[in-house]
């Protein structure tokens, strides 16, 4: 092909494009629209009619996040969180270093990101205490009953994002000798000898702050005799938290809904109305709705206070085993996001509804909980089925309109 061919079916070719962009911004309604049928919608409104609080207590050990803090909040109670951590004996340290026995060990916190929940203002005061009791991150919960006695450290959390916290000589003594220890029992006698550290919040505290669990260590600072000072990081071997809520408020019409499952919402879906009403209908989608308090949650939160939203809501079939793990860990049969800035939330059950009139599903109880993020210690209000009706929970199916 010669170069004038080639100039010649390049511009065809450009010409072509820009016909195609022309027609395909053309208003559709203009050319051939009506010759498309265009199905309509109808919405149906289906009513909860009965609501029932469920109240469990969480898991709270070895999660993504160590809350640590007291706050009054003044719709949802007082909440004074006991943090646990227990430093690893077995830290990975480089091969140029060897480190001596008089190494200091301090506990860092790094905050995470995350607002604190309470007075954002404010400084909080901790100590330290060794623990007593005996637990285990695997199967700790927040009703949990710590026992903690000799006090080992103090510090106060601020603005600053970076904590160190000196530890007590007894205590970094009496680890020492477990750290030195090559023995094959050494880990099981740590363990039991040396429970660990809680974090105790002072009565005058008035907020929660949080840091990740990857953020929350010891350092290990060796050749502080010497010229030369190398930090070892010493990860967690253990941690976890336990909570106690007291003094909330029950506002009338509402429940509330506590990422720690001390709060959840049992429904009874309108089954039978369901089957009644709408097997002849082609549904294209079905949402449960409900709607957040947010007068009363916006009214009960001061100036330069923050409590943490719930942005998502879980829905699951009641379990009839285990169901404390398997709220917090099991599988969902639906989930969605709030509307942004207009407290709803709708949770497609599409799938639920289809199985009901079509399928096997007879399970007409469902539970509505928020997401599993136990650790950051999130709470919700939601209105119940007595609530003006506007407000509200309720069933919408989308159908196809019949067309005849």
């Amino acid at each position: 092909m010669s170069r004038t061919n080639k100039g010649f079916f390049s511009l065809c070719i450009s010409l072509l494009t820009l016909v195609i962009i022309f027609n395909g911004c053309e208003d559709p309604g203009s050319v051939g629209s009506e010759f498309v049928e265009r199905p309509g919608l109808t919405f149906d409104t289906l009513s909860i009619s009965q609501t029932e609080a469920l109240s469990y207590n969480a898991y709270s050990g070895r999660l993504s996040f160590i809350p640590f803090g007291k706050y009054n909040d003044q719709l949802f109670g007082e909440v004074d969180v006991l943090s646990l951590v227990q430093p690893s004996i077995n830290p990975s340290v480089d091969d140029s270093i060897e480190v001596d026995e008089n190494f200091q060990l301090k506990m860092r916190i790094q905050l995470d990101s995350l607002p604190h929940y309470g007075d954002t203002l404010s400084q909080s005061n901790f100590n330290l205490y060794e623990i007593s009791s005996d637990w285990r991150g695997r199967s700790i919960r927040i009703d949990d009953e710590i026992q903690y006695s000799n006090q080992v450290g103090s510090f106060t959390v601020g603005d600053e994002k970076n904590i160190i916290v000196d530890l007590s000589q007894d205590w970094v003594d009496r680890y020492k000798n477990f750290y030195f220890n090559e023995s094959a029992s050494s880990d099981s006698l740590y363990a039991n000898q040396m429970k660990g550290l809680a974090l105790v919040a002072d009565q005058n505290n008035s907020r929660i702050s949080i840091a990740r669990t990857g953020s929350f260590n010891f350092i290990l600072v060796n050749g502080v005799q010497s010229d030369t000072t190398d930090t070892v990081t010493v990860p967690l071997m253990d941690w976890g938290f336990t909570m106690e809520r007291t003094g909330a408020i029950n506002s009338p019409n509402t429940f509330p809904l506590h990422s720690t499952l001390e709060g959840m919402m049992k429904i009874t879906m309108p089954n039978d109305v369901l089957i009644e009403e709408s097997q002849s209908e082609n549904i294209i989608r079905a949402d449960l709705v409900f709607y957040e308090a947010e007068d009363e949650m916006s009214q009960s939160i001061p100036a330069n206070h923050n409590r943490p939203p719930v942005d998502f809501l879980n829905l699951y079939i009641e379990p009839d085993v285990e169901p404390v793990y398997e709220y917090q860990f099991g599988a969902t049969i639906g989930g969605s996001d709030s509307d942004v800035g207009d407290g709803v939330f709708k949770i497609n059950v599409t799938n639920y509804v289809n199985s009901v009139l079509f399928g096997d599903q007879s399970e007409d109880e469902l539970v509505i909980g928020t997401r599993n993020t136990a650790a950051q210690l999130r709470s919700t209000l939601i209105y119940d089925f007595t609530a003006p009706e506007n407000l509200r929970p309720k069933l919408i199916i989308t159908s196809l309109a019949d067309q005849q």
